[in-house]
């Protein structure tokens, strides 16, 4: 399954400059930096995130997205220590679901949002010959603000999102803080 997503992620990348040149693409592209804490393991671990959104239209309220991201957040204890560490010990993530937005606004173009995402959590396993165990639902809320700047397919988004992931011995409970940067359709144009 990792060698799929990698695939995915290099098709997506290498096509974003034809997206580029098209201003009339739809398609947003975002990647990004954070930090992942997850509460039920005591842990704090940094993430790589990226994803997908069909941006059609400016004043849509509903845009659907697919994300995935890398964190150590759930790194077994084998992996933890500093001698001896198995080559795989990172969680992933695949999630799917809508971006809940407002009307960019016509000065600052500033926008806020809130996502609802379900998918499946891929636990590090590290340690028996298997690079990831994918049986795990997961469900992940959030908010943020989008900031575009004017005249321009460029801006950022910072979001705070919470993660619940089930079909492991426990329950995990998730906080995520996120920055990424994001290229997609200009939609924002001051006012003259």
């Amino acid at each position: 399954m990792p060698q799929r997503a990698a695939v995915v992620l290099c098709v997506l990348l290498a096509a974003s400059p034809a997206f580029g040149q098209n201003p009339g693409v739809p398609l947003e592209l975002y990647a990004g930096i954070g930090i992942v804490n997850d509460v039920t393991m005591a842990v704090r671990a940094p993430s790589i995130a990226g994803g997908m959104s069909w941006d059609y239209n400016a004043s849509w309220w509903l845009v659907p997205i697919l994300e995935g991201e890398f964190n150590t957040a759930g790194k077994p204890e084998p992996c933890r220590s500093a001698s001896d560490s198995p080559d795989y010990c990172d969680d992933g993530i695949w999630l799917f679901g809508a971006r809940f937005r407002h009307n960019p606004n016509a000065v600052s173009g500033v926008r806020p949002f809130a996502t609802l995402l379900v998918g499946e959590y891929f636990d590090a396993l590290g340690t028996d010959g298997r690079l990831f165990d994918g049986s795990h639902f997961a469900v992940q809320s959030g908010a943020g603000i989008e900031i575009r700047w004017a005249r321009s397919f460029q801006g950022v988004r910072i979001s705070a999102d919470v993660r619940h992931v089930s079909g492991l011995e426990r329950y995990r409970h998730q906080i995520r803080l996120l920055g990424a940067y994001v290229i997609g359709p200009r939609r924002y144009k001051p006012h003259p």
